[in-house]
């Protein structure tokens, strides 16, 4: 059968058939891949220590859901997988549900799954990553409780949507891009205008602000704890002529947009070249399509803004969540007219071939980090070593200090009752316990370096280095990152 023919095909039940077993494969290759934490996972695993309002420049509701499981999975790599499966299943489920609100089965199928063929969605979200992947699973719901609103309008459906809101931005603050675009298109639409002059859309913004306010006193209060780093990251913190500014804020979005979206663009202008011919020639013919290209594009309108304010960097993570519904609007513009059964079975095929490749670069991985001289063999050894040696301490009610989020992520995993503390997260400093010890990044210096010492000791704290002891990668191993980790005790002056 053909994928013209959509009468007799289930496509619901495939995503639902295929989508688990895509998941499974993933979280089992992760689990095998070996213990060692990687970076956001180390992060998030050391934040989970306790609950807090804020923990650093990101907002915390990621955390509180991995605290959350970790009370019933242990704090482990296990518990971190179980969250990122759930969270990537809600993804998946949600971006085809919204993309059903606007055309056929069919083409939600290839919709969603063209995300695919984008190298976040095909390689990073199953690496690695926290809060873009998270925040990416708003998107479709606030698409969704919006369609809602414009259908049946209700005063608990004005509420849902402030939740939706305030949440998504405790989810990732990119988020608030989208929920600031929203009332922007609709004011671009007649058809849909009237629903901004209603009292109830006071509801979404009191469950909004409810929501957020809580973390935005947090983060008032430790503002130039957290600031420095993303203003660095974000280019804003640069003097610069005003108009070096606006070309390099626009080459680095640019660059960007076609980092993360590119390769998508290319396959969709050599399936359906008539297609993207009529979407940019043609207006969308359903007012939720149409409705849904503006939001887009207002977006993209903001992004222009902010590199007028003085944005000049852009990461490809940021704009994920920006483009997650670019496949469901792309595609629902397709769908306006016939498009060629053969053009539909290349994307699917393409699709399939990204997966399977996807799954035996990992597998290999998996094969070559199982023998000494693997790409992340070194590591696992290392941290391994680490947690044999530490093993000895009695740990379960000490502090242990440390400069390297990735050190410190993996000694939380083996000792998840100790006090571990990061001087790279300034804004979180959990309650100290018992014996003090301190482990640092020791790759070039066999000491901690100067800003790690001069932390420690405004915390009257003293290294004991006549005690320390060193744990490295071996020498082959081509790791650029942290190689070598000392660790001593401590003490109080």
């Amino acid at each position: 059968m053909g994928l013209g023919q959509t009468s007799r095909v289930p496509w619901g039940q495939a995503v639902a058939g295929v989508l688990p077993i895509y998941l499974l494969i993933h979280f089992a290759l992760r689990l095998q891949e070996g213990n060692t934490l990687r970076w956001d996972e180390s992060e998030q695993t050391l934040f989970s220590q306790r609950l807090a309002l804020g923990y650093n420049d990101q907002p915390p509701i990621y955390t509180w859901l991995l605290w959350t499981v970790f009370q019933v999975t242990g704090v482990s790599l296990l518990g971190l997988h179980v969250l990122k499966s759930l969270i990537l299943s809600a993804f998946y489920i949600g971006t085809y549900a919204a993309a059903r609100k606007l055309v056929e089965p069919k083409f939600a199928l290839l919709g969603t799954l063209s995300l695919l063929l984008t190298p976040y969605f095909a390689w990073t979200a199953l690496i690695d990553g926290a809060h873009t992947l998270f925040v990416a699973a708003f998107v479709p719901v606030a698409f969704l409780v919006v369609l809602r609103l414009l259908d049946r309008p209700s005063s608990g459906g004005f509420a849902l949507l402030g939740l939706v809101v305030g949440l998504g931005v405790l989810a990732k603050y990119s988020f608030a891009i989208l929920a600031v675009a929203i009332p922007l298109s609709l004011l671009t639409m007649p058809a849909y205008r009237s629903r901004l002059k209603d009292p109830r859309l006071l509801w979404t913004v009191a469950v909004a602000a409810i929501v957020v306010l809580p973390h935005a006193w947090w983060l008032h209060s430790h503002w130039q704890l957290v600031s420095e780093r993303p203003m660095a990251r974000s280019g804003v913190v640069e003097r610069s002529a005003f108009t070096e500014r606006i070309v390099t804020g626009l080459s680095s979005l640019s660059r960007t947009s076609l980092l993360s979206v590119g390769s998508l663009l290319t396959v969709l202008l050599a399936c359906f070249p008539k297609g993207c011919v009529r979407i940019l020639l043609q207006p969308a013919e359903s007012d939720r399509v149409r409705w849904l290209g503006r939001w887009l594009t207002i977006v993209c309108a903001i992004l222009i803004v902010l590199v007028l304010l003085g944005v000049s960097k852009f990461r490809t993570h940021w704009l994920i969540p920006l483009l997650v519904l670019f496949p469901a609007y792309v595609f629902a513009r397709f769908a306006e007219c016939p498009s060629p059964a053969k053009a539909q079975r290349q994307l699917l095929a393409l699709v399939t071939l990204v997966i399977l490749a996807v799954i035996a670069v990992r597998l290999a991985g998996v094969i070559s980090d199982s023998h000494e001289g693997g790409k992340n063999w070194g590591q696992a050894k290392m941290h391994a070593e680490v947690a044999s040696h530490l093993s000895a301490h009695d740990l379960e009610q000490a502090t242990i200090f440390g400069d390297h989020p990735i050190a410190c992520g993996n000694i939380r995993r083996s000792f998840p009752h100790a006090t571990v503390v990061c001087s790279y997260y300034p804004a979180f400093v959990p309650e100290t316990q018992g014996d003090c010890y301190v482990a640092w990044e020791a790759t070039h210096l066999a000491e901690p370096m100067p800003g790690f010492r001069e932390w420690l000791e405004k915390r009257g704290l003293q290294v004991r280095y006549e005690q320390v002891v060193f744990f490295e990668i071996p020498t082959e191993q081509p790791n650029r990152g942290l190689r070598r980790i000392g660790f001593a005790p401590a003490q109080t002056k």
